[in-house]
């Protein structure tokens, strides 16, 4: 089998039917509200309970919600718009895909914390 020297270029390029964007953006969008909605409220509970923020679990719940909110910002939000505009700038794709990166990366470590601070529950 022959290497087709354009198909790096062909999926690099790649784009779908002008109906199907506004559709997959829309859900994302859509998606990311319906996650978002809880979440704050969620949050709003745990920041304002005194009895919570005594304890050192929800302190660690309240920073992961934190990095969950701004995953599904960058990649829900932001990836909706740019579906719905089309775009294809590498800056803007790149760095919030880095933005959703560390997010993961960081909620990721503070799950460690969260785990080894299992005793103080």
């Amino acid at each position: 089998m022959e290497d087709d020297p354009g198909l790096l270029y062909k999926s690099l390029n790649h784009t779908w039917s002008p109906i199907i964007d506004p559709v997959v953006g829309t859900i994302y969008i859509l998606s990311a509200i319906a996650l978002l909605v809880p979440y704050f409220i969620c949050i709003q509970i745990m920041l304002t309970d005194s009895t919570l923020k005594e304890s050192s679990f929800f302190r660690i719940a309240i920073h992961i919600g934190v990095t969950d909110v701004f995953q599904i910002f960058f990649n829900s939000i932001v990836g909706g718009t740019l579906t719905l505009t089309n775009y294809h700038g590498f800056w803007i794709n790149n760095t919030s895909a880095a933005i959703v990166g560390f997010g993961w990366t960081s909620c990721l470590a503070v799950a460690h914390l969260m785990a080894f601070n299992s005793e103080n529950w």
